[in-house]
């Protein structure tokens, strides 16, 4: 047996905490916290086929992620083989019933500050993650559903997030329904019913392998049970996280909420002890003037310290910018010459060339932050060091643009090249017709890379597609914007004129930017921003998002 290049190219990461919306992440397209594989973990995988030394407890069952077995033993569950398979929704149904059960045990409330109860709670989250997993038609393989509840509650006793490791059995739960030469479509690293991988549209029979600990690696999937850590110099490993009090050398070694610290994997710092940054505290915990301690400030869509979630009933309306002074939350509330001081939270004029940079990244137009210095500094031409902004290390002189790999201003990237650190491409006019921006930055499995923008039809997973269409996620093609009254769910269905907005009834409709006090998901009119209003948002631990988000 061998795995086609192409293979290793349809895995994904998803870097988004809990188990439903590392699901959203995938079958959506996003591809913000997700990586493709490198060309190491083909070599890797072609070297350790066949050979099993991977198998997961979970109870009673065994899980064998390889292929040669005692055939003394019991006869083990291949995870990415062959089996019958089920409506999603009984998938979603045992997801809901464990996720619930942590939900109330670590004291979340939801909407209007309401307890829930297991039945309501159940009710509320098996809907929303069937839909999320439906998405192009996916099934679930009966027989793995048990293993993957198993395997999640391994973390059950923790409020924190599931473990990304326990999320891989799930995903190989979740499959095309057809075999090899059927259709398959949507995004994201699911196999088809007979075990085989989608590859362009169809089920390939093409099967995947996995990697065994010790071997390179540089994304989770393939390393079962174990985990891939990287090194510093970015090269990765199927490893068994290292406990707390054990020996380390990278940061990420340590098991989870444990950091590698002095060359000793340290439970993160608790209230009132040192700390340097929110890292070294523990979840929901802020570094305050050198201590961990809760956070006074809960801003809704942010997060509360390390990890925690600032959780709300929300109720959003578009209102005017702020001037200097207004109290705000976030940036987006003031207007264009001022930042929101995460301090005073006030709105404070963008700092000038040579002061101090505000919140340590904002600056007035046409300056970035120079980190050495933490100061504004005129914006670097090619050959010189991106600065930092809100968004990131990668603010250039106009013309310029910041490399992804150094980080050095240079030269825009031209077509079939790697994309800026900003995910943008030289302007260019590639096809000669006069007009400039031909390119767009296009997330594909094998990196982000700068080409044509994407015709009517062509597959696409981020908004690389030509004007006046938009990246369709839930089909993974770009499409044209959907009608005035249309309803909507992802907020870029609309085209650039129109918003996502809820009508009367509370329900997703495409329709004309709202104006100011109009109810708004995330756009409003020139001149307004959205207005996130709650009514007794709380800290709470990450695993509560889940009643609030899906």
């Amino acid at each position: 047996m061998s795995v086609s290049p192409a293979s290793t190219d349809s895995i994904l990461r998803c870097t988004r905490p809990h188990i439903a919306a590392a699901a959203i992440c995938l079958l959506s397209g996003l591809s913000f916290g997700c990586e493709s594989p490198g060309r190491d973990d083909q070599d890797a995988m072609d070297d350790t086929l066949g050979v099993i030394d991977t198998v997961i407890d979970t109870g009673g069952m065994d899980i064998v992620l390889h292929k040669d077995v005692d055939p003394d033993a019991p006869a083990p569950i291949d995870l990415l083989g062959e089996g019958a398979t089920v409506p999603i929704a009984q998938l979603a149904s045992a997801i809901a019933e464990w996720e619930c059960k942590r939900v109330i045990a670590c004291g979340c409330t939801a909407p209007k500050q309401t307890k829930p109860d297991q039945a309501s709670c159940v009710a509320q989250l098996t809907p929303a993650i069937a839909q999320a997993w439906s998405n192009g038609g996916l099934v679930a393989r009966a027989d793995l559903i048990p293993l993957c509840v198993a395997a999640l509650e391994a973390d059950s006793a923790t409020c924190a997030v599931a473990k990304l490791t326990n999320v891989t059995t799930c995903l190989a739960t979740l499959r095309w329904p057809g075999k090899k030469g059927d259709t398959c479509g949507g995004n994201g690293p699911f196999l088809c019913a007979d075990g085989g991988l989608c590859e362009g549209g169809k089920c390939t029979g093409n099967h995947l392998g996995m990697i065994a600990v010790g071997q390179a690696c540089s994304n989770p999937f393939v390393c079962g049970t174990a985990e891939c850590i990287k090194n510093a110099a970015g090269k990765g490993t199927c490893q068994v996280p290292v406990a707390a009090g054990n020996p380390c050398t990278n940061v990420g070694d340590c098991e989870m909420p444990a950091l590698c610290k002095a060359g000793i994997c340290a439970a993160p710092a608790k209230a009132t002890e040192k700390c340097s940054s929110v890292v070294d505290c523990g979840p929901g915990l802020d570094c305050v003037n050198g201590a961990c301690a809760v956070p006074a400030f809960c801003a809704p869509g942010n997060t509360c310290g390390n990890s925690g979630q600032c959780l709300g009933e929300i109720h959003n309306a578009c209102a005017a910018q702020k001037a200097v002074n207004e109290a705000c939350k976030d940036d987006s509330e003031c207007v264009a010459s001022a930042y929101c001081n995460a301090t005073a939270h006030v709105c404070a004029a963008r700092p000038s060339l040579g002061e101090a940079c505000g919140n340590g990244v904002s600056c007035a137009a046409g300056l970035g932050c120079e980190t050495g210095k933490t100061t504004c500094e005129a914006l670097p031409k090619a050959g010189a060091k991106c600065l930092l902004g809100p968004a990131g290390p990668f603010l250039c002189a106009p013309g310029a643009s910041c490399a992804a790999n150094t980080f050095i201003c240079g030269t825009p990237p031209g077509e079939n090249e790697p994309c800026a650190a900003d995910n943008t491409c030289s302007d260019a006019d590639i096809d000669g017709d006069g007009k400039k921006g031909d390119l767009a930055c296009n997330f594909t499995f094998k990196g982000s890379i700068c080409s044509k923008k994407l015709a009517l039809g062509a597959q696409c997973q981020n908004e690389a597609c030509q004007d006046g269409l938009f990246c369709d996620y839930s089909t993974g093609k770009c499409a044209k914007p959907y009608a005035a009254g249309s309803a909507c769910k992802n907020g870029n269905e609309c085209g650039i004129s129109a918003a996502c907005n809820p009508n009367a009834s509370s329900k997703l409709v495409c329709g004309p930017l709202p104006g100011a006090t109009q109810a708004c998901l995330t756009s409003c009119a020139s001149g307004l921003y959205c207005d996130i209003g709650t009514a007794s948002a709380t800290c709470q631990p990450p695993v509560c998002a889940d009643l609030y988000v899906l």
